[in-house]
């Protein structure tokens, strides 16, 4: 695939599903700027991985987990350690 056809695609992936993987990093984030950030970050790690690695089977799915996977990094910059065990240890006993 060339770079302007992956290009199109992730075009076409932003105005099909970007508002249901929004909506899914707010339900499991918890937060509607973090969401945001995390949906631009891995609609912009798409287009760095996409065109030289391929597009995955299920791009949307994707997306969801580079988002949130973007969003825990940004809060393990923004939190002590001693806070972001805490939250992970509450998470856990849910």
């Amino acid at each position: 695939m060339t770079d302007e056809q992956v290009r199109e695609q992730v075009d076409s992936i932003y105005r099909e599903q970007s508002r249901r993987i929004f909506a899914t990093l707010v339900r499991l984030l918890g937060d509607f700027d973090l969401a945001e950030d995390a949906l631009h970050d891995a609609f912009r790690v798409a287009m760095e991985q996409w065109p030289r690695d391929g597009m995955p089977a299920n791009p949307r799915a994707w997306l969801v987990s580079t988002g949130r996977f973007k969003a825990i990094d940004a809060i393990r910059r923004w939190l002590p350690l001693s806070w972001f065990q805490r939250i992970v240890s509450n998470s856990n006993e849910r």
